[in-house]
């Protein structure tokens, strides 16, 4: 389940979706990216929320904790955290990657700020999820990927980090509005 605060009686929702490319939109651009295909599927449902689209390419888990600050400004009440693909990529340890994602999740939940922790294949953020309080989601790639290999119908063409394409993102999204959708009904 996603842990946005979702409006009530005239006030919107402020979510932060925090990331790296995947979040950012690369190839597709923020306006196609799931954040914002999240935002417009609960709009449609008549949810007043506005995600903050705080994706930076190639960000590892230490670089988005050095830009923490600047990424969650005041008033957000909600965190979509989805981090620790470029770490992999880069052959970060998993314990350090771990430690960073489980920085960040602490900081968001000192703030007062509900998170939804997103893993992926290999990665389980579970155990840190659940020691912070923060709700998880196991796979962000399960719906577009085949042991943990994006499908071609889903990735950008000749791009070398196949990136998702808008039908990915679109899929991505579909499948995050459940757990987005489930939390906003046990805030009402």
């Amino acid at each position: 389940m996603l842990l946005v605060a979702f409006a009530t009686e005239g006030a919107s929702a402020r979510p932060v979706a925090f990331g790296d490319s995947n979040t950012a939109g690369d190839g597709v651009g923020k306006s196609h990216a799931w954040p914002a295909l999240v935002e417009r599927l609960l709009r449609a449902k008549g949810y007043d929320v506005t995600i903050r689209n705080a994706g930076a390419s190639g960000d590892t888990t230490a670089e988005a904790l050095a830009r923490f600050d600047r990424a969650f400004p005041e008033g957000t009440d909600a965190a979509i955290v989805f981090l620790g693909r470029n770490d992999m990529r880069f052959d970060t340890p998993v314990a350090r990657t771990n430690a960073n994602i489980e920085t960040i999740v602490s900081r968001l939940r000192q703030r007062g700020i509900e998170v939804l922790l997103i893993g992926f294949e290999p990665y389980d953020f579970s155990k840190i999820a659940k020691a912070q309080g923060a709700a998880y989601y196991p796979d962000f790639f399960a719906s577009v990927a085949r042991d943990g290999k994006k499908l071609r119908r889903y990735i950008l063409p000749l791009d070398l980090f196949h990136h998702l394409n808008p039908s990915g993102h679109k899929v991505v999204a579909e499948h995050l509005l459940p757990a987005v959708e489930g939390l906003a009904e046990q805030r009402r």
